[in-house]
């Protein structure tokens, strides 16, 4: 059971969340340079037809995903108890990630990085993945994707991970007997 709950701690390490999170980036660049299908609605609540990018609730959550996963492993580096005890401990499991972010100590954020973040926090478990909430009381309206979203996106994605990079540069410490848990990256390559 020990080795079961020190190769959990191992996947669960910071630089791991790091590289999901790469992933997701690179799902975004990809939907980016390639979808530029609008979707047209003319039968709206409101009745003010809509025009809107056909992948803009995928992008939402993605941008969401790949920040949300850079703050836990944020989080899980400055401390190692919120997954060694061979499980997410409840205070990140979240998709609030304004929320989350808040916990991040050296993190400073601007009124526009936390409207993005408040915004991908209401798309992740709500608008980005459904029609409708499980309860009127939750509606939320739908925010269209913008370069200007994609932007601020890129801004503070890049802000968190060079964090989380300088971070695991000093090496993180699991706290389990099992070296093979502790993690240190000398350096990381990306490839455009």
């Amino acid at each position: 059971m020990q080795i079961e709950k020190d190769e959990f701690v191992y996947r669960a390490n910071p630089n791991e969340w790091l590289e999901v999170s790469d992933e997701l980036n690179e799902s975004i660049k990809v939907i980016t340079k390639n979808s530029k299908s609008e979707f047209f609605k003319s039968d709206t609540w409101d009745g003010i037809p809509t025009r809107k990018l056909m992948s803009s609730r995928s992008l939402f959550l993605l941008m969401g995903f790949a920040l949300e996963n850079l703050i836990k492993g944020i989080l899980i580096f400055d401390n190692p108890e919120l997954v060694n005890k061979g499980e997410l401990n409840k205070e990140i499991k979240s998709h609030n990630i304004k929320n989350l972010a808040s916990k991040i100590s050296d993190l400073e954020l601007d009124n526009k990085s936390n409207e993005l973040l408040k915004i991908l926090s209401d798309a992740i478990p709500d608008w980005g993945r459904y029609p409708c909430p499980l309860k009127f009381q939750q509606l939320k309206d739908e925010v269209r994707f913008t370069e200007e979203m994609k932007t601020r996106y890129s801004t503070l994605r890049e802000q968190m991970r060079n964090k989380l990079i300088e971070r695991l540069k000093k090496g993180w410490i699991s706290g389990l007997e099992n070296k093979k848990t502790n993690v240190q990256i000398i350096s990381i390559e990306e490839k455009n």
